[in-house]
């Protein structure tokens, strides 16, 4: 464990800073976010020392540096989440296709044939990536029962930001979609459009991407 950063850490909470303030002046002076994580936080009058100095006379400084770096831009758990969340992404997908596949079965068999080669990747991703999904899903629970700080981590908030984003994206562009149709559709006097199945496909994207997003917007909300 690094003294200066400890150091530091107890003599920024005896001035009473927030950890969050902590963890912001820490990263702003160059320290990375996972050894942030292991000491913990940050003060307006204090001045963080610089990882520069407290390594200066080390003769592994470039290879600390070097893992400065790298824990800068995703610390251990935050890149576990992220990995995660790309295990959540395939999951949804695939969940999101055989959905979709069922209402072209039942409504518009005329998109079937489209669906029909989508089916078994579906069940191939969640065969393979399912399991994955599960096991890191308890994995990271069970690691945030034991110490909820975790949620903190801000390589962990920035792939959170990333999967907002993401799942926005794909919501408000299914949703523009279906409004146009709508819009096509009112104002055509034949139509090839299916509108319960269009409304159906809809609701299936809308309904994946918008429980997601809104379930780590919530969290990020109650973080702030």
């Amino acid at each position: 464990m690094n003294s200066h950063l400890r150091d530091y850490i107890a003599r920024a909470r005896d001035k009473g800073l927030s950890d969050s303030d902590i963890r912001q002046r820490l990263l702003d002076a160059g320290w990375g976010g996972r050894e942030i994580y292991l000491h913990m936080e940050d003060d307006e009058d204090l001045v963080p020392p610089s990882p520069r100095s407290t390594s200066s006379s080390s003769p592994d400084r470039k290879q600390d540096e070097s893992l400065s770096v790298v824990s800068s831009g995703f610390s251990g758990s935050g890149f576990e989440y992220l990995i995660y969340f790309l295990a959540l992404g395939i999951v949804a997908l695939a969940v999101g296709s055989m959905l979709h596949s069922i209402v072209n079965v039942v409504i518009d068999t005329d998109k079937f044939s489209f669906y029909r080669e989508v089916i078994p990747y579906s069940t191939a991703a969640l065969a393979v990536n399912g399991p994955v999904y599960i096991w890191l899903m308890l994995r990271l629970k069970k690691r945030e029962s034991a110490n909820p700080q975790i949620l903190n981590d801000p390589s962990r908030r920035r792939a959170v930001q990333f999967l907002l984003l993401v799942t926005f994206l794909i919501g408000i562009i299914k949703l523009i979609a279906y409004v146009f149709n709508l819009i096509n559709a009112a104002g055509a006097t034949t139509t090839d459009v299916n509108l319960l199945a269009e409304t159906l496909h809809a609701m299936i994207t809308i309904g994946l991407a918008g429980g997601i997003f809104w379930k780590y917007f919530g969290e990020q909300s109650r973080l702030e």
